[in-house]
């Protein structure tokens, strides 16, 4: 008997359709991950806008000040809404080069949570709240209040001062949306100058200022003079190695010249006596000769 090819294809026919049932429940199976994978996605974008809090509104006070190096400005910050906090910080940030913060006040509404010490670097960050506390902060009105003092340097002008980088949370964890309303601060006026720039009065004295006399009066065609100073007799005075080495040569000199006064004196002395010894010598000389030609002759 020969092969039946139709028996054939007809078994080859059966086993491919067997496997599209097959293909089917992959798809199925693809399907059920890819939900699985999709749902959390979308959940999770339903549920975080749910839980961010929006209501936080802070506003800065405008403040118009006369330029006058040294002086304090006050720029309090305000919420003017406020649907629950608990803790918070933000970033102050004004121009360093016209005003220069010297501390910040803080309120009942946003007490201080470890903020340091003020710094001029023209951004600040300020802690406040109370992380440990059970219940948020929900009252409005002033939260704290930036002290500025006007820089030597400061032109008039307006200057921005606005609060950036906020992050508040509220007792549930849940992080709360904020709103700044940034303030201004104006300068107007004209620099004062400095105590460099500023020119001294002379000082006069007293007397040589006439005094008013009225018109008519005897002492009135008289002016008033200055007694003339007195003559003041300078003495000039050598430098100190000139007259140290002045003083040594003269103590040289009277050391030199005192035996020769001595003997200039011990001569003038002496000079009498020598003569008379000289008459005396010359007499006993002549007598000598006179008695030996005496002796001769007889």
């Amino acid at each position: 008997m020969y092969p039946n090819h139709n028996t054939e294809s007809a078994v080859s026919v059966q086993s491919s359709a067997d496997c599209f049932p097959i293909g089917k429940e992959v798809k199925r199976v693809f399907k059920r991950i890819l939900i699985l994978l999709i749902l959390p996605a979308i959940l999770t974008a339903a549920v975080l806008p749910a839980s961010a809090a929006a209501g936080l509104t802070l506003s800065i006070g405008d403040v118009t000040a006369d330029l006058a190096a040294g002086d304090e400005i006050r720029v309090s910050v305000t919420a003017t809404q406020n649907a629950g906090y608990v803790s918070a910080t933000a970033v102050l940030r004004w121009d360093n080069t016209a005003l220069e913060l010297c501390a910040v006040e803080f309120s009942d509404l946003a007490p201080d949570q470890g903020t340091p010490t003020a710094q001029n670097s023209g951004a600040f960050t300020l802690r406040f709240g109370r992380s440990a506390r059970r219940e948020n902060f929900t009252d409005t009105g002033l939260f704290f209040t930036a002290v500025f003092r006007i820089a030597e340097n400061a032109a008039p002008g307006d200057y921005a001062v606005d609060l950036a980088d906020i992050v508040a949370l509220d007792t549930d964890l849940n992080y709360v949306s904020a709103d700044v309303v940034p303030g201004t601060v104006t300068l107007i006026g004209e620099p004062s100058p400095t105590d460099a720039t500023a020119v001294p009065e002379p000082d006069v004295p007293p007397s040589a200022v006439p005094s008013a006399v009225p018109a008519g009066s005897e002492e009135s065609s008289e002016i008033p003079t200055d007694p003339a100073p007195e003559a003041v007799t300078v003495v000039p005075t050598a430098a100190p190695s000139e007259s140290a080495g002045h003083t040594e040569a003269q103590g040289r000199e009277s050391v030199t010249a005192a035996p020769a006064a001595a003997n200039a004196e011990a001569n003038e002395t002496a000079a009498p006596w020598i003569a008379v010894a000289a008459a005396a010598v010359l007499c006993a000389v002549a007598a000598g000769i006179i008695l030996r030609r005496k002796r001769k002759k007889k």
